[in-house]
């Protein structure tokens, strides 16, 4: 597992940076009105690609195993193709229920359709543990993105450029990738495998659509309060966020699941409790120290990255949308890895719809009183909420395991960066860059010399018979 985490951790840091200069370079040439158009569009994009799509990608993970017999390839395609043909009434439907132009409903859709196919084809590397194919295609989706999207927004499309630029990145991708994905043999359309799609699927597609809902409610809730400026400074810090939390947590999510599928199937239980107790205890040892760091250094990093009128915003809603995404990455990655092996795709949705009230309540609540903090601190809740509920129901579906001292040991770990990264930003000129650099590479190394002394994620017997068979190759 830890090669596999590995690989895609290096292939989403590639994309990471990309999204880095993305965010860099469009908070300085868009206006946040203009971002906002981006933030919204790409947010409903993601609502439409989970409610069309999440009930074919989901069952690829858990079934195909890169056998003839599981291979459900053909059958998906018939069913994308077939959504296209409704693609027209979506995106009047989008328009109509969120309030905004119809081009914009018929953006989203667009942008929905090709994240859609091209996370199909990441699906089935993932699903043959093919991880170097996942990595190319992933760096070629994000290096073409920002190259097509520059050359629209310098050109004077502005977001919609923005997003013409992320569609065009995503099919030449796809296109690239294509012969990988759909090598022969090809199993062609089987009605057997559309009713295991639908039978397994479609349950999960309600929770996901529900999920991608609560994904999105924060941003309707400040569109209809704050209009599209304060859409856009709230997805830019977001957005920020995203880049540094989240492509560790998917790097890591990439291989609980389909690892775990195959060991339940092949192995046996022993071999797959052992697996999701080293996942967990890698997930926490990764995001942990991550989100602690970015939360530090939020201020620096705000002004470093942001645009002018971006920045105030940044540095006030980074630190707490942080915590919000260490929630949301755990939930994600490690426990809905439960639902998926247990087979319990209804309790997916409860959780998911429990997690859509307290968000909904807090929003109301908060926004209107607070602004952009409130929301950011209503997904907080909502987000811990959700992660607490979802282990309770865990026990309904598949049994998760971890232990609390391997938790302990990296919370301790991270309290030690913690502080040396709080000296360094005091002793430093206050936001300059040379201080910023210096406090992260200081936070890495506190973090990794705790880390081995502390002997996370067993790294000093790791280090051990590392030295030991360089050793070997040396004598």
């Amino acid at each position: 597992m830890l090669r596999q985490a590995s690989t895609y951790l290096a292939a989403h840091a590639v994309s990471a940076l990309f999204g880095f200069a993305s965010i860099a370079v469009f908070t300085h040439l868009l206006s946040p009105a203009a971002y906002g158009l981006y933030v919204v569009t790409m947010s409903l994009a993601g609502v439409i690609a989970a409610v069309l799509f999440s009930w074919i990608r989901l069952s690829i993970i858990r079934f195909n195993q890169g056998t003839r017999e599981s291979d459900m390839r053909g059958t998906a395609l018939v069913c994308y193709l077939g959504l296209m043909l409704v693609s027209p009434v979506v995106a009047a439907i989008v328009a109509w229920v969120s309030g905004i132009p119809v081009w914009q409903g018929a953006f989203a859709v667009l942008v929905a359709f090709c994240l859609g196919f091209f996370e199909f084809g990441q699906d089935i590397f993932r699903s043959r543990q093919t991880p170097g194919a996942y990595a190319g295609a992933l760096i070629v989706r994000a290096a073409t993105s920002f190259a097509f999207s520059m050359a629209l927004v310098l050109a004077g499309y502005e977001g919609e450029g923005l997003l013409i630029g992320i569609c065009l990145g995503y099919g030449l991708a796809a296109l690239v990738f294509a012969p990988k994905v759909w090598r022969r043999p090809l199993r062609g359309f089987d009605r057997q495998i559309l009713r295991k799609l639908a039978r397994f699927g479609i349950p999960m597609t309600l929770s996901g659509s529900v999920f991608a809902l609560h994904a999105l409610f924060d941003r309707l809730i400040i569109l209809a309060y704050l209009g599209d400026a304060g859409a856009g400074a709230y997805g830019a810090a977001a957005d920020l966020v995203r880049q540094i939390i989240l492509f560790p947590a998917i790097a890591i999510g990439s291989a609980i699941i389909p690892v775990a599928a195959r060991l339940l199937a092949e192995t046996g239980p022993e071999a797959t409790h052992r697996h999701l107790e080293r996942s967990a205890e890698l997930l926490v040892a990764v995001l942990l120290p991550a989100v602690v760091g970015l939360a530090l250094v939020s201020g620096p990093l705000s002004d470093l990255m942001l645009g002018p009128e971006f920045r105030e915003a940044g540095k006030q809603l980074i630190p707490i949308l942080a915590f919000s995404w260490l929630f949301q990455a755990f939930t994600q990655q490690y426990i809905h890895a439960s639902f998926h092996l247990g087979q319990k795709p209804v309790l997916m949705l409860v959780q998911a719809l429990a997690m859509l009230a307290v968000n909904a309540g807090a929003m109301f609540a908060l926004v209107p009183r607070y602004g952009l903090q409130g929301a950011a601190w209503a997904l907080v809740i909502a987000e811990m909420f959700g992660m607490v509920i979802g282990y309770a129901l865990s026990f309904k579906a598949q049994r998760l395991f971890f232990k609390l001292s391997d938790f302990m040991r990296s919370g301790a770990a991270t309290a030690v960066m913690a502080l040396a990264t709080t000296i360094c930003l005091r002793l430093g000129p206050e936001g300059s860059l040379p201080t910023l650099i210096v406090s992260i590479f200081v936070g890495i190394a506190s973090y990794a010399g705790s880390a081995l002394l502390l002997n996370v994620l067993s790294l000093r017997g790791e280090a051990l018979v590392f030295l030991q068979r360089l050793k070997e190759r040396l004598a």
